[in-house]
């Protein structure tokens, strides 16, 4: 199966770097300024965003979309509903699709406008200056000539981070700064059925990271914003979980006690109250036991990467969540244990490429370092961005391939190297088809900076747009005066 679908990729990149050489002669470069300046925002954002929206088109299928501003529709089905026009069903559905506008803006946009603007990048400003500061990162990733290490990759995130709101950096208890890997925070992200796969948690087992580990973290069954503990999961202690059953199981045949720090999972429980905690486990509190019981069944990783997955996928009770965690490190080590984690992706990716005998191995090797390096979480924030967006961008180029528009970077994040890969020729035809037809989706930017225009209460939109575009026409000013130098 997997070399039947390699063999489609190998052929299916061909055609790809036939295009690319048939179009801009496989130099990234030349295919930038084949991009019309004004849809390079494209880069980043997603894909499946950009095709779709939040898909609040569909909440008028079957009827016709209103010929009004969204206030005056929310204002009508308030008048039915007894409730203010904030409170109107289409409001919530904008809220829910994290839409933040003022009255001004609801007055001002139609529901239409909103319809076409909900697929462009407006809705990622949420976090101030996003698009603003991509931007700039991305003015890095066509300077060749830098070293493709753990300093460029906090560059990249610094850039990218900086100056952007409504991130993790504006707590202001953190430490942390843009542009630094993470000096405190064990840093994880919540598994869905939508961003992982049991091929995927597979892989994460096999390659037994000391500092990677599943994270089952567990909930009071009557409240649920109440935690009352996590237990971690790796390769080394499925063991121990099965030892801590047969132990559970000794103790009811014997009716006896046993020492809560004499658990065999102890070591890898968290806790306010560990010992607490643990003789919940041993009372099957919250459903506690039941979910270890399941885990101990696994006879390997493949059946515990199974058996997570349906858990994610299909939860048997309500009260728990798995992450995929870098672990808590200690205070005075964690950005050197970072530092060492990160360059030793990077010497496995430039082994990878020595080894690579085709390109479509060499695009494994990418897709490797840059999955990897997501899944240590170095930042607190950014860590996509940075790895996805950004650096295997860079890679991607500098291996001869075309530059990649995702149509997800959260639904590769514990994905297998296949999906990921398949992923990465769907965005290499991204960009491709952008660079032929001028625009992608159906949606050309020049109209909706139009649109924008003609509307002076929303003018702003398109006048911090054209910020965005003037980066984008001063980086290629700079990379055709530096190709101008270089041939003197």
């Amino acid at each position: 199966m997997f070399r039947t679908q390699v063999n489609l990729q190998q052929a299916e990149l061909q055609n790809i770097l036939k295009d690319y050489e048939d179009l801009a002669g496989s130099n990234p470069m030349h295919l930038r300024t084949m991009i019309p300046t004004e849809e390079i925002w494209r880069f980043f954002v997603n894909g499946d965003h950009q095709e779709k929206g939040k898909n609040i088109r569909a909440y008028f299928v079957g009827r016709d979309i209103p010929n009004c501003s969204i206030k005056e529709l929310a204002e009508k089905e308030a008048s039915t509903e007894n409730c203010t026009w904030e409170s109107a069903p289409f409001m919530q559905l904008v809220k829910k699709s994290k839409w933040n506008l003022t009255e001004a803006e609801c007055a001002l946009m139609t529901v239409e406008d909103f319809l076409c603007l909900d697929q462009a990048w407006m809705q990622y400003e949420n976090e101030k200056n996003y698009l603003l500061a991509l931007t700039h990162a991305f003015q890095e990733i066509f300077d060749f000539d830098v070293a493709a290490d753990a300093n460029f990759v906090k560059k990249l995130q610094g850039i990218a981070g900086g100056q952007v709101g409504s991130t993790n950096y504006d707590n202001e208890e953190t430490v942390n700064k843009p542009g630094q890997f993470r000096m405190t925070e064990a840093a994880f992200y919540n598994l869905t059925p939508n961003n992982g796969s049991a091929e995927g948690y597979l892989e994460v087992l096999d390659r037994n990271v000391s500092c990677i580990w599943f994270e089952l973290e567990v909930f009071d069954s009557n409240d649920n914003n109440m935690q009352l503990g996590v237990i971690n999961i790796n390769a080394q202690n499925l063991q121990k979980i099965k030892y801590a059953i047969n132990d559970i199981d000794a103790e009811k045949k014997s009716r006896g006690k046993t020492q809560s720090y004499n658990f065999p999972l102890a070591e890898y429980c968290e806790s306010f109250d560990k010992r607490e905690f643990i003789q919940s486990i041993k009372n099957n509190e919250n459903n506690l036991q039941d979910l270890l019981r399941m885990l101990a069944a696994s006879k390997n990783n493949k059946d515990l990467a199974d058996i997570i997955f349906n858990l994610v996928k299909n939860p048997v009770f309500d009260n728990y969540q798995f992450s995929l965690k870098s672990k808590q490190m200690p205070e005075d080590e964690v950005q050197q244990i970072l530092e060492r984690e990160i360059a030793k992706k990077f010497v496995a990716y430039e082994e990878a490429i020595r080894q690579s005998k085709n390109p479509l191995e060499k695009v494994y090797a990418i897709v490797s370092l840059a999955q990897e390096c997501d899944q240590v979480h170095p930042f607190i924030d950014i860590n996509g961005r940075a790895f996805y967006l950004l650096l295997m961008n860079y890679m991607l180029m500098r291996e001869g391939f075309p530059p990649v528009i995702l149509n997800s970077i959260v639904r590769i994040s514990a994905r297998s190297k296949e999906y990921v890969v398949q992923e990465v020729l769907v965005g290499m035809q991204n960009t491709l088809q952008l660079v032929k037809e001028k625009k992608l989706f159906n949606i050309v930017t020049a109209d909706i900076i139009k649109q924008l225009s003609s509307r002076p209460g929303l003018k702003y939109y398109a006048d911090y747009f054209s910020e965005v575009c003037k980066i984008e026409e001063i980086g290629r000013a700079n990379m055709h005066n530096k190709k101008n130098q270089k041939n003197i």
